[in-house]
């Protein structure tokens, strides 16, 4: 994951995020799971950071978007306690999804700061603003 890949996905979560009128925090994460990059607009929630940071890193250790776990983790269900997991660091509500290129997870992206739906919208905004191989950024110099 390049870092101009990472600040068009935050951009886009961003951009996103103003349309909706919310503050989030954001986290794009490389496929090994280490941080790319963050951002965490004015006035977004403290605690949103380290959700971001987990909801990238759940997308990419599961290699499956977060909301994806929400109804298989409910109590009675077949993963129930899974959000438990990993020293809490696993996230099973909207907000973290994987980034792919040409079949390849290269990273992830987490956005926390609102609800999980609004979360989720915005990370998939991030996630459809990667660049993919040989697309152009305006800024190429990391």
């Amino acid at each position: 994951m390049q870092l101009r890949h990472a600040r068009a996905v935050l951009s886009a979560v961003e951009d996103q995020a103003r349309e909706l009128s919310v503050r989030v925090c954001a986290a794009v994460l490389d496929a090994g799971g280490n941080p790319v990059a963050t951002i965490r607009m004015d006035g977004a929630q403290l605690g949103a950071y380290q959700l971001s940071l987990d909801k990238a890193w759940t997308a990419v250790a599961f290699e499956s978007p977060t909301e994806e776990w929400a109804s298989v983790t409910a109590p009675g269900a077949p993963a129930w306690g899974f959000g438990t997991s990993l020293a809490g660091r696993v996230i099973v509500f909207g907000g973290g999804v994987p980034l792919v290129e040409a079949d390849r997870l290269v990273g992830g992206v987490g956005v926390s700061g609102s609800s999980a739906e609004i979360d989720a919208r915005c990370a998939r905004a991030g996630a459809a603003a990667l660049p993919t191989p040989g697309h152009r950024t305006d800024r190429q110099a990391d």
